[in-house]
C-alpha cells in the first residue's frame, strides 16, 4: 500500500511539473501561419516577400545563444525596400528580451544599410514593430506599421 501510494504521489508530482511547463492555454501555432497571415494582411510594396533559408537567417540575425524553437524569415524580394517579417518561437519566454533585443539589433543594423542606400525606408525602420504573444516574437517592418502588431496578435485568437 506504501508503494502505491508512493507511486501515485511521484504520478501527481510529475503531472504538476509538466504541466506547469508551459504557459496554461497556449496555443501552438505554425510559424508559416503566422507569416502567412502577416503577408495576406498588410500591404508590401516590395512584395511578394521571399523566405530565406537557415544560412541567410545566420548571417543576417544575430541570436547567440538564444533558445529558439523555430524561426521563418522573409525579406524583400528586389532589396529595394527594408520590408521584413522575422518570426520567432522561443523555447523558452524567459529568452523574451534576448530575442526582442536581437531583433532591435537587426533593426539597427538595416537603418545604417538603408541610410546611404535608400534614406526613405529608415521610416519604415524606425517604426519597425517588435510584437510578442507567449513564446513567440515578431519582427514587422512595413508601411502599415500601425496595423501590423494587431495583425500579428490576430493570430492567436
Amino acid at each position: 500500500m506504501k508503494i502505491l501510494r508512493r507511486g501515485l504521489l511521484l504520478l501527481m508530482v510529475l503531472l504538476v511539473v509538466c504541466g506547469c511547463s508551459r504557459d496554461a492555454g497556449e496555443k501552438d501555432i505554425p510559424l508559416s501561419d503566422i507569416s502567412a497571415k502577416l503577408m495576406s494582411d498588410l500591404t508590401w510594396v516590395d512584395g511578394p516577400l521571399y523566405q530565406i533559408n537557415e544560412t541567410a537567417i545566420s548571417n543576417n540575425y544575430s541570436f547567440g545563444e538564444l533558445g529558439l524553437e523555430g524561426c521563418e524569415a522573409y525579406l524583400a524580394a528586389t532589396g529595394a525596400t527594408a520590408e521584413e517579417i522575422m518570426v520567432l518561437k522561443l523555447t523558452d519566454k524567459k529568452d523574451l528580451s534576448d530575442a526582442e533585443a536581437a531583433l532591435q539589433k537587426r533593426v539597427e543594423s538595416q537603418k545604417k544599410q538603408f541610410e546611404n542606400y535608400v534614406p526613405a525606408e529608415v521610416y519604415k525602420l524606425e517604426n519597425a514593430v517588435i510584437a510578442n504573444h507567449g513564446r513567440y516574437v515578431a519582427l514587422i517592418v512595413c508601411d502599415e506599421f500601425d496595423k501590423a502588431g494587431e495583425v500579428f496578435e490576430s493570430c492567436f485568437q
